[in-house]
């Protein structure tokens, strides 16, 4: 009977260690909150699963995968737009990612952080109700895959514009392009100017 009280007492001890322990405890704690200090002030977080945060971005990759991969373009400005639009998907699932972190040590405000999260979460959005506006089988129609393809370029340029890394990463891409269609523009992303996310957010 003794030779396993002391084996339990071990186990309940390194369970209590590391459900108490700042380090630890999250394995345990789904909404640990952490403290920190920000502006000068302190406040206390839910901590954030960053890899979680970034789980519903996959319907706009897998879309990208099932629509924008697929579509036959064969002008070279549009191959290259489309080759864009995909890099600018990569990079703000990253930026997303780095402000999850940035929220979880304190780098950012709240608001900051709302600000940035949601215009992300809303560029994504729109993204997708784009892709899922159309079928590949109606991109047979000449006319349909031009006004596609406004739409989703008008995405690319509004993206670009009011990200600050997208702007130096792509300096022309937000001149005029010829609208082929007098169609319905894209989803706007709403946001009040530029969101000013930096690569990283550093």
């Amino acid at each position: 009977m003794h030779k396993y009280i002391i084996p339990a007492l071990i186990c309940l001890t390194i369970t209590i260690f590391l459900y108490n322990n700042p380090t630890y405890g999250w394995f345990w704690d789904k909404n640990k909150t952490i403290e920190g200090e920000i502006d000068g002030k302190k406040e206390k977080r839910i901590l954030r699963d960053c890899d979680k945060e970034i789980e519903y971005q996959g319907g706009a990759f897998s879309l990208k995968v099932n629509v924008l991969d697929k579509i036959d373009v064969g002008g070279s400005v549009e191959k290259k737009k489309i080759r864009d639009v995909s890099e600018v998907l990569e990079v703000l699932q990253m930026q997303s990612r780095e402000l999850c972190k940035d929220w979880n040590t304190f780098a950012v405000t709240r608001e900051e952080y709302n600000r940035k999260a949601d215009w992300i979460r809303n560029a994504f959005t729109s993204f997708m109700v784009i892709l899922n506006s159309i079928k590949l089988t109606e991109l047979e129609d000449p006319n349909l895959k031009k006004e596609f393809l406004q739409k989703l370029f008008s995405w690319f340029d509004d993206a670009v514009k009011k990200n600050d890394y997208l702007k130096e990463k792509f300096p022309g891409a937000t001149k005029h392009i010829e609208q082929h269609t007098s169609g319905d523009q894209s989803p706007a992303i709403s946001s009040d100017g530029d969101v000013n996310i930096n690569y990283g957010n550093k």
